[in-house]
């Protein structure tokens, strides 16, 4: 079965995207993050949702797919707390997706 939309955070509270649908992942480990965004993007999965807590051990990662049409991963503030900088790549990730800015 290929996952479409998987969600990848530290803490439990993930588990309430598997109510719509989404698969999720809890790690700890900064290099387990890397290693499953590999994973996911090599078994065609579309969409990765991840923590904004994961950001700077994901950077290399996310260079790598940033040309590619997928996987289209986005940075969400799953960890309770609301960064910026995950809110400006939503909007970055968006626009890219769809080719207009809309916010």
């Amino acid at each position: 079965m290929q996952i479409e939309i998987a969600c990848i955070g530290e803490r439990e509270d993930i588990i309430l995207f598997q109510g719509i649908g989404i698969t999720t992942f809890v790690l700890k480990d900064r290099v387990d993050v890397n290693q499953k965004i590999d994973e996911l993007a090599t078994s065609g999965t579309k969409i990765i949702l991840v923590s904004d807590i994961f950001n700077e051990a994901i950077a290399e990662t996310l260079e790598r797919y940033e040309t590619k049409p997928y996987p289209i991963i986005l940075s969400l503030p799953l960890s309770g707390v609301q960064s910026e900088k995950g809110l400006e790549k939503i909007r970055k990730d968006v626009e890219r997706a769809i080719g207009i800015n809309i916010f």
